[in-house]
């Protein structure tokens, strides 16, 4: 998982556009226990005539994950959309990534990584993966 990248806008007289959603790393030894906490990596919307910034990245490890109603998103951001200059609107920032890899536990969490909204294009939904890791001293045979 990567930090999100900004929007675009090839017009001198635009505003700024979307910046990208950062990046969140969290690594726990032991139990996760989040409590409905809320971990936003949302990209920014743009201003006048800009996309927006697409999703940021979200990596959480721990052994055990017990959600408690967290919250994670990272939805890219809203483009700026004019009906009188639709051709000088700007496009939707693409969903950002999700990942948790524990090795037991709960889903119990909210996960977000919609696309930006806009007129002239939605960006495209991001990805959400949950994997289990092998117990300790697992040994994994490949031939």
């Amino acid at each position: 998982t990567d930090a999100g990248s900004g929007g675009e806008s090839d017009r001198s007289n635009a505003g700024y556009a979307g910046n990208g959603g950062g990046l969140i790393r969290i690594a726990v030894a032991g139990r996760a226990d989040l409590n409905g906490g809320s971990f936003l990596a949302n990209g920014g919307a743009g201003e006048t005539f800009t996309a927006g910034g697409s999703g940021g990245g979200i990596f959480l490890t721990c052994r055990r994950f017990a959600g408690g109603g967290a919250v994670f998103k990272a939805n890219g951001g809203n483009g700026y959309y004019s009906a009188a200059y639709p051709t000088l609107s700007g496009g939707g920032g693409g969903g950002g990534r999700i990942a948790v890899h524990c090795r037991s536990g709960d889903q119990d969490a909210v996960c977000s990584v919609d696309g930006g909204l806009s007129g002239v294009g939605d960006g495209d939904e991001g990805s959400v993966r949950w994997r289990v890791l092998p117990a300790p001293a697992t040994v994994l045979l490949l031939r």
